[in-house]
């Protein structure tokens, strides 16, 4: 049987900080694959310097933080047309870190005119499919708010819409944000992965989204393996990255540091597979489950920690 435990601001806090943290750890070795990060690094267990100073982390969080100030100033409502505002000021301030090629042709097309719910992208662009995991990495603010599953789908969705309109994004998006709900209410040693997966999949299903549903129905079947993992994938599509996330989680459900390292290590999309599972992980374990040493090197510790506590008091 499930239990159920109050939630704490604490898992508010370990949530958006593990995830910023998940993304400052992977950024640096972001696309080397896993034998160059071996053969460059032997194992990512702190932060290294990249183009930006060690401690940094990228558009991953950024966005995050656009997601959650988005809440905040509309007093816990997901605002499309607010956020998609936010994402237009942010990218006109030149502050963004590697942006996705998706969101900056999402963002051109609200500067022309379009609306939230027509910018996102859903067809192929320069021959590619819209498949990145932008608003997936987002998107746990808003599993931090909601808790029905009506509530976390439709938000979700709402947040993915404005940049990642393919059904398969607006699934990632929902299924995050789906994760974050789930196991920020649980007990150590209550989660049920056998419960979960399947919720998941039908989130997927209902959306339309078959490529992450047999992503998923692999997890599914073999849930608790390393190799897995590389079954999964380790690219930036939404599909590989979700999933990937997941998995990194359920090996290790009850430590965060192994979660994320697992995240980092694996390669390819390092900075937003770590965000997901660190932000997943957070949820569940807790701030004080993240290691000392990564909170005090951490850039914007404090004002991200704010925003954790306010999202915290605007619960629904």
């Amino acid at each position: 049987m499930e239990v159920k435990r109050a939630v704490s601001k604490e898992y508010y806090e370990g949530c958006l900080l593990g995830s910023a943290i998940g993304d400052t750890l992977g950024a640096p070795v972001e696309g080397l694959d896993k034998k160059s990060i071996q053969n460059y690094h032997g194992q990512v267990t702190d932060f290294l310097p990249c183009i930006y100073p060690s401690g940094s982390y990228t558009d991953d969080t950024q966005q995050t933080i656009l997601v959650a100030e988005s809440l905040v100033a509309n007093k816990g409502i997901l605002n499309p047309e607010d956020l998609a505002q936010r994402f237009v000021r942010y990218y006109d301030s030149n502050e963004y870190r590697a942006i996705g090629d998706t969101f900056r042709a999402a963002v051109e097309r609200l500067k022309e005119g379009y609306s939230w719910k027509e910018s996102g992208l859903q067809e192929p662009e320069n021959g590619k499919l819209p498949l990145g995991c932008g608003s997936a990495m987002r998107v746990a603010p808003v599993g931090l708010l909601y808790n029905t599953k009506e509530e976390l789908l439709d938000n979700a969705v709402n947040s993915s819409l404005p940049t990642h309109a393919h059904p398969e994004t607006l699934a990632g998006a929902a299924i995050v944000a789906y994760c974050v709900s789930y196991v920020k209410s649980r007990n150590s040693q209550d989660i049920n992965f056998d419960h979960l997966l399947p919720e998941i999949q039908n989130i997927a299903s209902r959306l339309k989204a078959e490529r992450m549903y047999k992503r998923l129905d692999l997890l599914r079947r073999n849930k608790f393996t390393a190799d897995t993992l590389e079954q999964l994938g380790t690219t930036g599509d939404v599909m590989s990255s979700v999933t990937s996330a997941l998995a990194c989680f359920m090996l290790y459900p009850s430590n965060y540091e192994a979660t994320v390292i697992e995240a980092v290590n694996l390669g390819g999309d390092t900075d937003s597979r770590a965000a997901m599972a660190g932000a997943i992980s957070g949820a569940y374990n807790g701030v004080n489950a993240i290691p000392t040493r990564w909170l005090h090197d951490l850039e914007n510790r404090e004002g991200i920690r704010q925003l954790a506590e306010e999202l915290y008091e605007l619960r629904r």
